[in-house]
């Protein structure tokens, strides 16, 4: 049987942080401190979309007032000490013996956070160099509590901001290229999150779509509606998402690919949009031998059958590899479906694949990668 973890926010910070208190200017009383994105190491990004203070606010607030205030005052302030005496005691061991942690049972006491918080709306486009925030103490007593909560306002903001800054660059490229191809209000559903899998844990992934959802409303994450709505009163439908196969259910069938995708288009799925893993075994089989014999379901069906490559190159695999000597990898899928199922030419004197069938790539997308599917797809 584990022994569950405390969840004490008192010591949700960084080790250096139990010791600032002592290293401020005898009589210090007010402390006053911006969150500031300092540089960019990531060419064409020049600004952060500020996202994620509130939502981290609401969280560090709530976990205080659960974990830390309306615990006993000696269990929280026993496990402060016992934290300096073993952090520091091999290293400074006077320090580690002598440290004062009445500013904690001080803080207890007060039963309450005594901060402030000045903010630039969130969603702006902040350029690198400009503070989003200022956090200054409201107290005197409590001047040390701005930098002790640095580390845990790091710790939840850093990936929504980060997200949010990344779909805004997807956005803007995906618009440039929507503006001279096509409808710009599809650009609003053609990048989705899947990230939660590769995340730190649940609610870094919640947080972290939230950011991905202030330019799409694509995400697997479905956590995130209710981080959302809890913190940023948003409505239900603030996400959608698509009925997907993964491989493990493509590999339920066998390899009889036709009666596993008849039955997916047919019996589970009869209507209605459905994305279907089409790799687990050969991506171009499908889509010279198996498409074909289920064209005529494909085409009378109400929605869109959306073919998924999971591995490879993404941008050959969508708009073609010269190099192969196989036909229908030289063209691209995209491509091939268009010859399979038809289309129309836009306004624009672009082709559109014909509404009944699709293609989404979810693996290994980078935004060098997306800017190169674009212009191989013009």
């Amino acid at each position: 049987m584990f022994k569950s973890m405390s969840k004490n926010p008192i010591l949700w910070t960084d080790g250096y942080k139990l010791c600032h208190k002592d290293q401020y200017p005898t009589h210090t009383e007010w402390v006053y401190e911006t969150w500031t994105p300092r540089m960019s190491r990531i060419e064409g990004i020049s600004h952060v979309v500020f996202f994620g203070l509130q939502g981290a606010l609401a969280e560090i607030t709530n976990s205080f007032d659960a974990n830390f205030f309306a615990q006993p005052e000696e269990e929280v302030v026993a496990a402060y000490e016992e934290a300096i005496a073993t952090v520091f005691e091999n290293t400074n061991a006077k320090f580690a013996a002598t440290h004062d942690s009445k500013h904690i049972r001080d803080l207890h006491r007060l039963g309450y956070l005594p901060i402030k918080v000045n903010a630039l709306q969130e969603g702006s486009l902040v350029p690198v160099g400009v503070p989003m925030f200022t956090i200054e103490n409201t107290h005197p007593d409590f001047f040390w509590l701005p930098g002790y909560l640095e580390t845990q306002l790091s710790a939840f903001i850093w990936s929504p901001m980060t997200a949010a800054t990344i779909a805004d660059r997807y956005k803007r490229l995906l618009t440039g290229f929507a503006e001279r191809t096509g409808d710009v209000n599809k650009v609003f559903t053609q990048a989705g999150d899947f990230s939660m899998r590769g995340m730190g844990s649940p609610e870094t992934a919640y947080r972290t779509a939230g950011g991905h959802l202030l330019s799409f409303g694509v995400s697997a994450t479905l956590s995130v509606r209710e981080y959302l709505k809890s913190y940023y009163h948003a409505k239900s439908d603030v996400m959608m998402y698509t009925p997907s196969t993964e491989h493990s259910v493509m590999c339920s069938y066998g390899e009889d690919e036709v009666e596993a995708f008849r039955h997916l288009i047919t019996t589970v799925y009869p209507s209605g949009n459905i994305s279907i893993v089409s790799d687990t075994y050969d991506l171009w089989n499908v889509v010279d031998n198996v498409l074909p014999q289920l064209k005529d379901l494909i085409m009378a069906r109400e929605g869109k059958v959306v073919i998924r490559p999971d591995s490879g190159d993404p941008v050959k695999i969508i708009c073609g590899d010269a190099a192969s000597d196989r036909s229908t990898v030289q063209k691209g899928i995209v491509e091939r479906l268009f010859e399979l199922f038809g289309g129309t030419t836009n306004s624009k004197g672009f082709k559109e694949l014909d509404p009944h069938i699709g293609v989404v790539y979810g693996d290994s997308i980078t935004v060098d990668r997306a800017d190169k599917i674009c212009q191989g797809l013009l």
